[in-house]
């Protein structure tokens, strides 16, 4: 049998605000029988010109399945392929097309209910639907980087779909899924770790700590910054070459759009490996005139530098991090961007009553290898 995709489209009423048009499955579905049973196609979406017209409420891809996009037009198309294919268990970008395995994707169970549960068909059809400019409209060099400039940005576009979706806050156990992974991929490395800049051919570098670290800088100078760059970057090298995009290409627009007091995080994003250790080590609370509480904590902080065999010194640390507090089902009652200095800080967080744990880094933006000592329970 073949499974159907879920579809939800948005608009805008009159006064501009974002409405629900539709949820549920995508009508647009043709099983390719008989020559390959249980080979899908499901047509998602279909424009007919650039730019797309969103005039109307008629649904472009309710209509009879043909390969080729309209003339000047688009087609975005999810391919169903059986789980017992050869190929094995995953999802690619093809132009207007995302073949994807039933397996890690159509037959999955998510509960969004577990606030551990990872929607992941959600954000791997995500990531595979940015590759239409990632990898597509800007072909990266055949050099190490590479692979930072296609699937680093996009991994770090699937996080943004769901920071869109979730919200910045609700946005720890995405986080921490790529940041495990992350750890998991340098602690069995065979042969070397690269920087970002010379990302070539470890998943964990270019998709986890990829998407971390460009998340870390949007979180940093800004999402409307970092989309200035990134718009910049396609433009110029859409469709162009050769000779083709490297990653000094990439970090040079990053290094455009970032404040000059923020230009040491270029370096220690991209250009280095860097890691971080920051942990609460106290926080107590006292009630205010108002109903709210005054937390007085304590966080300490340092910075480490390792090459690519893995031995660590110590840099020194100066910065803004999240300072903030959560409640007892993790979500945020208060955070702020607090200058944060090696060894140990101390900082007043003004939060509304109700705070359980609080610390540095509650939402878990930074690489760091125990972000469980981030946070501590707040006393009173």
């Amino acid at each position: 049998m073949i499974w159907r995709v879920r579809r939800v489209l948005t608009g805008h009423d009159a006064e501009g605000r974002s409405t629900l048009v539709a949820d549920g499955l995508a009508p647009n579905v043709k099983e390719m029988k008989p020559t390959f049973p249980g080979l899908a196609l499901t047509d998602l979406w279909e424009t007919k010109g650039a730019p797309a017209s969103n005039a109307g409420d008629a649904d472009a891809a309710d209509r009879p399945i043909h390969l080729e996009p309209p003339k000047n037009g688009t087609i975005v198309r999810i391919v169903e392929f059986p789980r017992f294919s050869l190929s094995g268990g995953f999802a690619e970008s093809f132009p207007n097309t995302v073949p994807f395995n039933e397996g890690i994707g159509f037959t999955a169970k998510v509960d969004d209910r577990d606030p551990q549960d990872i929607d992941y068909p959600y954000f791997v059809t995500a990531h595979e639907v940015a590759h239409q400019w990632w990898g597509h409209q800007e072909v990266p060099a055949n050099v190490q980087g590479a692979e930072f400039v296609s699937e680093s940005l996009a991994e770090y576009s699937a996080l943004m779909v769901l920071k869109q979706k979730y919200g910045d806050a609700k946005m720890r156990r995405f986080l921490k899924y790529e940041l495990d992974r992350y750890l998991l991929g340098r602690g069995t490395e065979e042969k070397q770790e690269l920087p970002l800049i010379r990302a070539d051919g470890s998943a964990y570098v270019a998709y986890q700590k990829g998407s971390l670290n460009l998340y870390a800088l949007q979180d940093a100078i800004g999402e409307a910054a970092i989309d200035d760059a990134l718009a910049a970057f396609v433009t110029r090298w859409r469709f162009a070459g050769p000779p083709y995009a490297r990653s000094v290409d990439l970090i040079a627009e990053l290094r455009r759009v970032t404040p000059a007091t923020l230009q040491p995080l270029i370096a220690d994003l991209f250009e280095t490996i860097t890691l971080y250790e920051v942990r609460a080590a106290s926080a107590a609370a006292r009630r205010q005139p108002d109903g709210s509480e005054a937390i007085e904590l304590v966080v300490s902080a340092r910075k480490l530098r390792a090459d690519g065999a893995g031995n660590e010194s110590e840099a020194p640390f100066d910065g803004e991090v999240d300072i903030g507090a959560l409640d007892a089902s993790g979500n945020v009652v208060a955070i702020e961007k607090r200058r944060v200095h090696s060894g140990d800080n101390r900082f007043t967080l003004d939060a509304k009553a109700g705070a359980a744990r609080a610390g540095i880094d509650p939402l878990g933006k930074l690489i760091d290898r125990d972000p469980s000592d981030n946070t501590v329970a707040v006393t009173r």
